[in-house]
C-alpha cells in the first residue's frame, strides 16, 4: 500500500508531485536518454509497493521493448529506420508478385481471432477506439495500437482489416464525415502508450477500403501522436486534431492544417448542438467558443491542480451545458476526481473522489491506478446523469458521478460482476449501445452495463512476446501475449490456458503433454496435460526475473532446463527442484542460450 508523508511546506509537496511525473514526461521525449528515464522510474518506485493496475506493468513493457534497441549510451534510434524497412518490404513484395508463384512465401494468419479460456483475463488484443456509422448501425470500425484499422459490416460478428500495407499499423482515433459516411479519417499511431508513432492523418473515400495521405502528415522521426480527431457536425471542411504537439485545425477537409494551441492533448469534444464551442484537455482543460481558432484555460473549481495528471472529457446531448471531467492523479495515477460543469465548461464542481474507480480492485479500495495509460468516460445521450468510467475496470453512476457501482471487472470468471477485459481505452455511446475498447478487445452493452457482449471474434490484433513449437507436430504451438496471457494452438483451435502477461513459452520436444509458460518477471509454470492446467515450478528460485524472463531446454535432455534470473538456475527433473549454478550480481538476465554442439557451454546476457 502506498504511503505518503505530508509536510507543511508547500514546496515539498510541489517537488513530490513534479518528481512523480518525471518518468512519464520523459517517456514522451525520444530525444531523451533511455537510462535516465529508467533511473527516474526506479527512483519513483524504490519505496513504493507494486500493485496491479498502477502503471508499473506498462512501463516495464516500454522498457523491455527499448532496452534492446537503444544505442550503448542510451540514445534512441531514429524511428524512421523501421518505417523505411517496412516501406522497402512492401516495394520488394510488389516486385516479387510479378515472379513465379513458387518464388513467393505464402503466409496465412493463424490468429488467434477468438478465445476459449481455461484461465482468467482472456482476450484478443488492444482496442484504442471504436466508431459506428451514423447511418448504418451494423457498420463498425475499430483502431488497434499496432494492429491497424478493422471494419465490420455485420455489427461486430465478423471483421477484416484494410491497413496491413501501411508503414504504421497503429490507429488511435477514427472520424466519419457526417455528410458522407464513406469518407473516413484515421489517426495513425498509438496515442495512449506510444507503441507506434504517427505518420499523420489518413483519409478514405470508399468506406475504409483504401487510404490516402492528408495534409497532416509527419515522419516518424518526429515522434508525433494523435489522440483524437473531430469533424464539425455541420461543416465537414472543419476538422480538429488533438496531438502531443498541440491542437491542429483544418478548414479544407484535411488538406491543410494550422497549429492553434501548443501543448500535449489527449481528449477533445464539441458541445452538443453548438459546435462553435470546443473542449480539449491534456493535463489542463481548455475551451474555445470560435470553433477552435482560439482557446482559453478553464480550471475553475478543480482542486489541487498541481496533482492533475490527465483529463478525459464527456458530454451529453441530453443536457448540452453539462461537461464531465475524469481526472487521474499525478502521484498515484489513481482517481483525482470526477468533476461536472453545468455552465458549458466555465466552472466545475467535484462530484466524487472516492472510491478509487481507476484502481484494479472490485470495490475501488486501492490507492493506485494507471490513468496515464487508460482513462475514459462516457455519458448517456438520453440521460445526462448516467455516467460510465473506464480505468482498469468499468464503473457506472446514475446520479451524475456522485455514487458508483462496478459494472465490468477484469477477472474471469466471477459471479458478481460481468467480465470486461482490463484497461479500458475507449467508451462510446451510440444510442443506447455503449462500446468499450480494452486491452483485450471490444465489448458492448445495451442495458446499462448489466450484461456485456464480446465482439472481438475476428480481430487479429494480439501482440505476442514469445512462441514455442513442437517438432513432431507443426500445428502445435504455445505462445505468450501482452495483456492476454498464454495461448495454445492445437488442432486448428486456440485456447487461452494461462492469465496475466504471457512471456516465454516452450514444449518438451519428446513429450508434447509437457509445456512451460512464464508470466511477467519470472513466474514459471509447467503443464503435464498438454496445457489444460499449469502449476508453479519456481519454488526454490528466490530471485525475480526480467520482464521477459529467459529459459531454455537442454538440447539433448528435455528434463534439464536453464533459467535466467539474476543468476542462472538449472533443473534436471523438469522443474521439480532447482540449483543455482552462477554467482552473479546486479541486474536480471535477459537472454540465455546453450550451445548445441556442447551443452556444457552456456551463454547469458544482461542489461548494463
Amino acid at each position: 500500500m502506498l504511503r505518503f508523508t505530508l509536510f507543511l511546506f508547500i514546496s515539498t509537496l510541489l517537488s513530490t508531485s513534479l518528481f512523480s511525473q518525471d518518468w512519464l514526461q520523459m517517456m514522451e521525449n525520444m530525444d531523451g536518454n533511455f537510462y535516465t528515464i529508467r533511473k527516474a522510474f526506479d527512483d519513483y518506485w524504490k519505496d513504493r509497493t507494486i500493485e496491479r493496475g498502477n502503471g508499473w506493468k506498462q512501463f516495464k513493457r516500454w522498457e523491455y521493448f527499448w532496452e534492446q534497441r537503444v544505442y550503448p549510451h542510451g540514445r534512441f534510434p531514429a524511428p524512421n529506420q523501421t518505417a523505411l524497412a517496412i516501406k522497402t518490404y512492401w516495394q520488394n513484395r510488389q516486385r516479387s508478385l510479378n515472379k513465379a508463384a513458387a518464388d513467393d512465401a505464402n503466409w496465412t494468419s493463424l490468429g488467434p481471432d477468438s478465445w476459449t479460456t481455461l484461465s482468467y483475463n482472456p482476450g484478443i488484443g488492444r482496442v484504442n477506439c471504436v466508431v459506428r456509422d451514423p447511418n448504418y448501425s451494423d457498420l463498425l470500425y475499430i483502431g488497434a495500437p499496432s494492429g491497424g484499422f478493422w471494419k465490420s459490416t455485420d455489427g461486430g460478428a465478423t471483421w477484416y482489416t484494410t491497413t496491413d500495407a501501411q508503414t504504421v499499423l497503429g490507429v488511435t482515433s477514427i472520424a466519419i464525415d457526417p455528410t458522407n459516411s464513406s469518407v473516413i479519417f484515421i489517426a495513425t499511431g498509438d496515442g495512449d502508450a506510444g507503441d507506434t508513432y504517427s505518420i499523420g492523418l489518413l483519409k478514405s473515400i470508399d468506406g475504409g477500403e483504401t487510404w490516402q495521405q492528408t495534409g497532416l502528415q509527419w515522419d516518424v522521426t518526429e515522434t508525433r501522436r494523435i489522440s483524437k480527431v473531430l469533424i464539425h457536425p455541420n461543416n465537414p471542411d472543419i476538422m480538429l486534431a488533438a496531438t502531443n504537439n498541440g491542437v491542429y485545425k483544418s478548414t479544407d477537409a484535411g488538406d491543410s492544417w494550422l497549429n492553434v494551441l501548443a501543448g500535449n492533448y489527449k481528449d477533445m469534444e464539441f458541445k452538443p448542438g453548438d459546435p462553435a464551442t470546443v473542449y480539449v484537455s491534456g493535463s489542463k482543460f481548455y475551451k474555445s467558443t470560435d470553433t477552435g481558432d482560439t482557446f482559453s484555460e478553464s480550471m475553475t473549481g478543480i482542486k489541487n491542480t498541481i496533482r492533475v495528471q490527465r483529463i478525459a472529457i464527456a458530454v451529453s446531448s441530453d443536457n448540452s451545458s453539462y461537461v464531465y471531467l475524469l481526472i487521474s492523479d499525478a502521484v498515484t495515477s489513481g482517481l483525482h476526481g470526477v468533476y461536472r460543469s453545468t455552465d458549458s465548461g466555465a466552472s466545475f464542481v467535484l462530484q466524487s473522489d472516492s472510491p478509487n474507480i481507476l484502481d484494479s480492485s472490485i470495490d475501488g479500495s486501492g490507492l493506485g491506478g494507471q490513468g496515464w495509460y487508460d482513462l475514459s468516460i462516457a455519458v448517456s445521450p438520453s440521460d445526462a446523469n448516467e455516467v460510465f468510467v473506464g480505468g482498469v475496470n468499468t464503473w457506472k453512476s446514475t446520479d451524475g458521478g456522485v455514487n458508483w457501482e462496478i459494472v465490468g471487472y477484469w477477472y474471469y470468471p466471477n459471479t458478481s460482476v460481468p467480465y470486461v477485459h482490463a484497461d479500458i481505452h475507449a467508451l462510446d455511446f451510440y444510442g443506447s449501445d455503449l462500446y468499450a475498447g480494452s486491452d483485450g478487445g471490444l465489448w458492448v452493452t445495451s442495458n446499462g452495463g448489466m450484461n456485456w457482449t464480446d465482439l472481438s471474434a475476428g480481430l487479429v490484433t494480439t501482440q505476442f512476446y514469445r512462441m514455442g513449437g513442437y517438432p513432431g507436430d507443426p500445428g502445435l504451438i504455445i505462445t505468450g501475449a501482452q495483456d492476454n496471457g498464454t495461448n495454445r494452438y492445437r488442432n486448428n483451435a486456440w485456447v487461452h490456458v494461462r492469465g496475466a502477461d504471457g512471456m516465454e513459452a516452450a514444449i518438451n520436444y519428446n513429450n508434447p503433454d509437457t509445456m512451460y509458460c512464464c508470466i511477467q518477471n519470472g513466474g514459471l509454470y509447467r503443464s503435464e496435460d498438454g496445457g489444460d492446467s499449469f502449476q508453479s515450478i519456481k519454488n526454490e528460485i528466490n530471485e525475480d526475473g526480467n520482464w521477459v524472463t529467459p529459459y531454455v531446454l537442454h538440447p539433448t535432455n528435455p528434463q534439464t532446463l536453464f533459467a535466467g534470473y539474476v543468476n542462472v538456475w538449472t533443473t534436471i527433473d523438469g522443474g521439480d527442484s532447482w540449483v543455482k549454478i552462477s554467482d552473479f550480481s546486479g541486474s536480471t538476465l535477459r537472454s540465455i542460450a546453450v550451445a548445441k554442439s556442447n551443452p556444457n557451454v552456456i551463454y547469458t546476457a544482461r542489461d548494463t
